[in-house]
């Protein structure tokens, strides 16, 4: 927030926009496709990661159990392990120096 207000001068309105009604959906709620690559860049501050989908059924029913034991459906979106994602690779680069990595 505060990057879009430093920057509101130099930014396209429709961009702040658009950042702003981003910020506003909640995380369980960002629909990710079947498999890809997330990079967001901001002030020498790097944030990427890649996705697949689920590979096992073990990984799948794992999740159905959790969710049962919660008491969350499957009518709930986020608790359907066709709609959970497998995270492969993480990494957060500072300036020029990577802070952490996971593969």
């Amino acid at each position: 927030m505060k990057r879009l207000e430093d920057e509101k001068n130099k930014l396209p309105e429709s961009e702040i926009d658009a950042a702003l009604a981003r910020l506003n959906i909640p995380f369980r709620e960002v629909a990710y496709g079947e498999q890809g690559t997330e990079k967001v860049e901001a002030d020498g501050f790097t944030f990427e990661f890649s996705y697949s989908p689920l590979n096992t059924l073990e990984q799948k029913e794992d999740i159905q159990r959790r969710m049962a034991r919660v008491g969350v459906g499957q009518e709930v979106l986020f608790a359907n392990p066709l709609n959970w994602r497998k995270l492969n690779t993480f990494l957060v680069t500072i300036g020029e120096r990577r802070a952490n990595k996971l593969v």
